[in-house]
């Protein structure tokens, strides 16, 4: 042990050596020293912000680049969502999660939670630890950035999820709860105390003087009892808030980054049903469950009491106490096999309702009302008949309850008459098993919650046990030349069914404009999907300039490409919002500039509120080559090295089509277009003609012609 601290002081000594080395080099040069200094504070403030958040394999090195982009990059890596917030009056006094601001003066600075509440921050010169208050506050930017949480990239498991939601809490939290229930617990102890001494001196006595003061301290214990209920309720509902707001942004993050091909195992509505049972079992533990579990356990002290006021009735008393336990338990077992059978019914029930509510303009203008609506009750009869046919032990759980409160009351007369215990002794046992037996009724009045947290555990556990995309051994994709490599690519949707794509190769250079076409069916969007990372070939690799797409973080590729897919769509907001949705960082002119090159921005401009225009989802209020060009506007803004055009020009008359198309020759990056038209693809540098999963033509649009193969046979229908 004292070998490592000489180790870790000697690496700390050393570090320090290394900077005072890059101090003095960069004096030499004038103004560099005091960059090397900050770039050095930046350091402690982005280290300070991943060990909050539990992230021990993040490295920040200033010798290997700007650190804001190490910082995002470990931030992408780990799933990490933040949200830009704003430090309003008072912010401090709730701690709650990790905050990255500036202090006025332009260092930056890691706000960090306390452990009983506040936040505090490290002073970047001198190192010395600065608790937040009125002063502070106005030594620090308002305008900030919030972390939360995130679950681990990979397959998760019950201990995964416990581990998670014991980092949700701070120690403060936990030491709230114990001290509040364990005070309840003892204040309640003197009731069964005070009912002895009440029945075993004082009404014997028949003295008034003795009545007062033995009810002040009742009520006085009363009261007591009460303030430290409602301070252990506020403790638990802060608990219950925080817990849901970071558990539904780790499940949202992680959902975000799985692999496309998970999407489409499930329906939305069945999809967003299971993400929000992790809320819920996270709120369910937090809140109610740990609460009634400290209270159960706590009121083991009361076995104390039985033991010393009636030693005779102490075995009746554990039996009776048993029996309770094992109805618990045989009513958790028959709720729990109930509850899984009617979650995944309703799940199924559930994401019909949603896929019918999308589509109910298809279903109206098909006339498929009744059909529809067979087909919901088909489904709704089994959810139906599950809550109408529960088991029978759960029909007379009620009964059961009230049949082992008046027989346990029996036994215990039983003994009490059999042993001859007193009646201030019977009184004071009665108070104190009372206590013992409350606590259990409620804790089996828990049942139908504790049967509900398995159930929702297996639905939820195909989205913890999925792959995010996002790991932290990928290859991290800076930039793009344009090159692609398709080699020997095979790729089918079913394991048994035939390829979609067979032993496919080709080569694209930097800047290339090349069009894909082929008959419905050939493979051409599947293609896509493939250079996009949204799907996995059966064999076969893409290679985009020296990265191997199997092996990279396909975010960080996805970024460097400009998409514009067969049924885009919009998402309601402005027009701004909708372009820059890839680039968030873009400012107006990126977005007016975007809009140009897509052929869109003086219709933009002639709009009530310009860039700021609302429109719905569906696209209400723009038509259908408006919708088209501002997808297009938003693949363009990022400036991308490649463009994939999946029929992205499809409601485009000529003319506006081949404004586009010049506007795109003179950015010089690479494209590839599907299209049916062949006024889209008539002046691409080379067409490929995919057929049967492989190429079975390529070259320009003249030379294909001119060989009046398949091409032309497809070609001359538009002639």
């Amino acid at each position: 042990m004292i070998f490592k601290e000489q180790i870790e002081k000697r690496r700390e000594q050393e570090q320090k050596t290394l900077w005072e080395s890059f101090e003095n080099l960069a004096g030499a040069l004038g103004p560099g020293k005091e960059r090397i200094r900050r770039e050095q504070g930046d350091d402690d403030a982005y280290k300070a912000i991943l060990d909050a958040l539990g992230v021990t394999d993040g490295e920040l090195n200033p010798l290997e680049g700007d650190l804001q982009e190490q910082f995002e990059l470990i931030l992408r890596r780990h799933n990490i969502m933040y949200r830009r917030i704003t430090l309003d009056k008072n912010w401090w006094k709730d701690s709650t999660g990790a905050i990255l601001t500036h202090l006025r003066s332009g260092e930056l600075i890691a706000l960090l939670p306390g452990t009983w509440s506040g936040y505090y921050y490290k002073h970047p010169k001198s190192g010395k630890k600065i608790w937040m208050n009125a002063r502070e506050h106005e030594r620090v930017e308002p305008n900030a950035y919030f972390f939360y949480p995130s679950l681990p990239s990979h397959a998760l498991t019950g201990k995964d999820l416990l581990r998670f939601m014991g980092r949700l809490l701070n120690v403060s939290d936990w030491i709230y709860i114990v001290v509040a229930c364990l005070i309840v617990t003892l204040l309640g102890t003197l009731t069964p105390f005070m009912n002895k001494q009440i029945f075993n001196n004082i009404i014997p006595s028949g003295s008034y003087d003795d009545i007062l003061p033995v009810a002040g301290l009742l009520v006085g214990a009363s009261v007591g009892s009460v303030l430290f209920s409602v301070t252990r309720s506020l403790v638990l509902s802060r608990i219950k808030d925080k817990v849901d707001v970071f558990a539904q942004a780790a499940i949202m993050g992680r959902t975000y980054n799985l692999p496309v091909n998970f999407f489409r195992k499930y329906s939305s509505g069945d999809l967003s049903n299971r993400i929000m049972s992790f809320s819920m079992i996270c709120t369910l533990l937090n809140d109610q469950i740990i609460n009634a579990f400290l209270t159960m356990l706590f009121s083991l002290i009361y076995f104390y009491q039985v033991f010393l006021y009636a030693k005779a009735l102490l075995l009746p008393s554990l039996l009776i106490i048993v029996v309770i336990l094992l109805i618990i338990c045989l009513s958790y077992w028959t709720k729990t096999g109930y509850r899984e059978k009617t979650f995944l019914v309703n799940s199924r029930v559930v994401g019909l309702v949603f896929s019918i509510f999308s589509g109910i303009q298809k279903i109206k203008l098909a006339g498929a009302e009744i059909r529809i609506f067979k087909k919901w009750t088909d489904l709704f009869k089994e959810s139906a008949y599950l809550k109408a046919h529960p088991p029978v032990f759960l029909r007379m759980n009620a009964a059961i309850s009230g049949l082992c409160t008046l027989g346990g009351a029996g036994i215990l007369y039983y003994y009490t008459i059999k042993n001859g215990v007193g009646v201030s002794d019977y009184i004071a046992f009665n108070s104190a098993f009372g206590m013992i037996s409350g606590a259990l009724i409620s804790f089996f009045a828990l049942t139908p919650i504790l049967s509900q947290l398995q159930p929702m555990y297996k639905l939820m556990k195909p989205v913890l046990e999925a792959q995010p995309e996002a790991d932290t051994e990928s290859v991290q994709v800076d930039r793009l030349s344009g090159a692609i490599e398709v080699m020997n690519l095979s790729f089918r949707y079913d394991p048994k069914g035939p390829f979609i794509l067979d032993d496919l190769s080709l080569s694209i250079k930097p800047g290339e404009y090349v069009g894909i076409a082929g008959t419905s069916g050939c493979g051409k969007s599947t293609l896509f999907r493939l250079l996009l990372g949204f799907e996995t070939p059966e064999r076969g690799a893409i290679v985009y300039d020296q990265y191997d797409l199997s092996k990279v973080d396909k975010r960080s590729l996805r970024r460097r490409i400009g998409t514009c897919l067969q049924n885009g769509k919009l998402f309601s907001g402005d027009i701004f919002s909708n372009i820059t949705i890839t680039a968030p960082w873009s400012t107006r002119e990126d977005a007016w500039e975007a809009a140009r090159l897509a052929g869109c921005a003086d219709e933009i401009a002639e709009m009530p509120m310009n860039m700021f225009t609302l429109i719905s989802e569906a696209g209400g209020g723009i038509s259908g080559g408006q919708r088209q060009r501002i997808l297009i506007a938003r693949a363009l803004v990022n400036k991308p090295a490649i463009l994939l055009f999946d029929e992205a020009t499809s409601a485009l008359d000529n003319v506006k089509q081949r404004i586009i198309t010049e506007n795109l020759d003179k950015l010089g990056c690479t494209r590839l277009v599907i299209a049916h038209r062949l006024s889209t693809i008539k002046h691409c540098d080379r067409i490929i003609f995919l057929d049967k999963g492989k190429i079975a033509e390529e070259g320009t649009f003249d030379e294909l012609m001119a060989r009046k193969g398949l091409f032309y046979e497809m070609s001359k229908r538009q002639l």
